[in-house]
Formats: structure tokens, C-alpha cells, sequence
């Protein structure tokens, strides 16, 4: 009987430990997001999330790292403030492009190293309402600078070079620039029509939005080849059925990021008798 005891409260001890082992609830875990010798950390724990009580993966702690030490931005509190970090595509760039939602403002950050040590900068904000979180910046020019919808950001010396003609956001919409800056390539139609316009811009999303029925039916993508300066456009169309890469299918390209390297390698751009870029192909 008193075996029979023993093996129970072994069984019983064997069960017990599987079955903690097995549980995800109380588990933590940290992931990075590395540039050079900054870092971006989330401590993650595993437990109740969201408003419905559905059971995964939440941020419990946020912290930046310099150097090998812990840092913080003066007056920001990572925790509460920071949403997300992105590094610079470029390995030879030290940057990560943070943003926040604080008090429904839309706030990107830009953290670079300078004489050694840390510098943080504003490289947007403005209200949140204005593009929900669509207007947070698209790594270009091999990671060197940042696009938003009316200038580019460059990173390492935060200087903003305008940009017009842009009918969106870029977070959607936008597919490539020219290795001068000088040309940016967006795609679609009928974009939002709340987001404030040129009237060059407004003129021709409408004039095209006009002839989505026939793009539908003839299976056609739109580009638009946008002159950064000047806002000038020229509207590309292409088949589907011959450019199958438009399109982004996860299941065959990956993520949208690595969709999107796929597709910036595809184009071919060349320089004109000026030594201005300009797209060959597609053309």
C-alpha cells in the first residue's frame, strides 16, 4: 500500500511538473531590434491580452540600449510612449525610426549616434486624426533617409528635403524612389480622398479613379512616376498577367518588407544627358 502511495505522489509529481512545463502562462521572453550599437527591447509575457480576455503574447517592458548600457530619452517614457522601433535596412547606418501615439499625437523619432552618444530627434508629428498612423515613414535611399508624404528625412544629419505631388501616405501606396531622390514611384488608384492634395495630384487620382472599372477589367496596375521637385507626374500601366511581382501575395513573396525589397530590385533605372535617374523598367 505504501508503494502504491509512493508511485501515486511520484506519478502525481511527474504530471504536475509536464504540465508547468507545457503552460505558456507567466513565461517571458525579449526580442531586439539592433542597429550598429543601438537596440530597441521588448520584454514579452505570455497571459490575458486584450479586451475579451483571449489568451498571448503582450509587451510588458520596453528599453532602449546604447553602447551596451541602458538609455532612455529625456522627458519620454519608452513604456508608455513608444509603440514600435524600426532599424535602418543599412548595416553601415546606426539609426532606428521609433513612433508613438502619446496624447493622439503621431510622433516619429529618429535615434542616431553622434560624437559617441546618443541623439534623439523629432523627425514628424502631428495630429493623429490626420492619417491614423499612415504617415510614419518608409526606409529609402539604402536606408539613409526616411520618406513621409511631403519631404524626405535624412537620418545621420536630420535635414528634410520637400516633396510634391504625392496623392497618399506612403505606408500603403508607396513602392521606390531613384537613387538621386529626384523620382519616387507610388501605385494604386482612387487614393484617400481625405488626404490633403496638390491640385496637379487631386486632378489626376481623379481622372484615373474615373477609369477603375476599365483597370479592373483589362486586370491593369498603376504607376505613378512622381517628380519629387515638382510634383509632375506620369502614369505607367502594366498587366498583371506580364508583371505578376505587382502584386504582393504572401504566401508566395513573404512579408510586405520583403515584397517590397523583391520588387525595388526589379526596376531598372538609368541616367539621362542631364545625370538625372530615370525608370527604364517598367516603362
Amino acid at each position: 500500500m505504501k508503494a502504491n502511495s509512493t508511485n501515486l505522489s511520484i506519478l502525481t509529481a511527474v504530471l504536475i511538473f509536464a504540465l508547468l512545463g507545457c503552460n505558456p502562462f507567466g513565461r517571458s521572453k525579449t526580442e531586439e531590434i539592433k542597429s550598429g550599437r543601438l537596440k530597441y527591447i521588448e520584454t514579452l509575457r505570455y497571459g490575458r491580452v486584450g479586451t475579451h480576455g483571449g489568451n498571448g503574447w503582450y509587451v510588458d517592458d520596453r528599453e532602449f540600449s546604447v553602447n551596451g548600457k541602458s538609455w532612455s530619452p529625456q522627458g519620454i517614457n519608452v513604456n508608455d510612449e513608444i509603440g514600435d522601433c524600426e532599424a535602418s535596412p543599412n548595416e553601415t547606418v546606426e539609426a532606428l525610426k521609433c513612433y508613438s501615439f502619446k496624447d493622439s499625437k503621431e510622433i516619429v523619432y529618429v535615434l542616431t549616434i553622434k560624437n559617441d552618444k546618443a541623439d534623439w530627434t523629432i523627425a514628424f508629428k502631428d495630429e493623429y486624426i490626420k492619417s491614423g498612423g499612415d504617415n510614419l515613414g518608409e526606409w529609402v535611399n539604402d536606408g539613409k533617409s526616411v520618406i513621409f508624404k511631403d519631404f524626405f528625412y535624412t537620418v545621420q544629419t536630420g535635414e528634410k528635403q520637400e516633396i510634391k505631388g504625392l496623392p497618399d501616405y506612403p505606408y500603403n501606396h508607396f513602392r521606390a524612389v531613384s537613387p538621386d531622390l529626384k523620382t519616387i514611384l507610388y501605385q494604386g488608384s482612387c487614393f484617400n480622398s481625405r488626404v490633403e492634395k496638390s491640385e496637379e495630384a487631386k486632378k489626376t487620382d481623379d481622372k484615373i479613379c474615373g477609369e477603375r472599372e476599365r483597370l479592373v477589367k483589362n486586370k491593369l496596375e498603376v504607376l505613378w512616376v512622381i517628380e519629387a521637385e515638382t510634383g509632375k507626374t506620369k502614369l505607367v500601366e502594366l498587366s498583371r498577367d506580364k508583371y505578376d511581382w505587382l502584386i504582393w501575395n504572401s504566401n508566395t513573396t513573404g512579408s510586405r518588407n520583403d515584397w517590397l525589397k523583391s520588387f525595388q530590385n526589379r526596376l531598372v533605372w538609368e541616367k539621362d544627358k542631364d545625370g538625372k535617374y530615370k525608370l527604364v523598367f517598367p516603362n
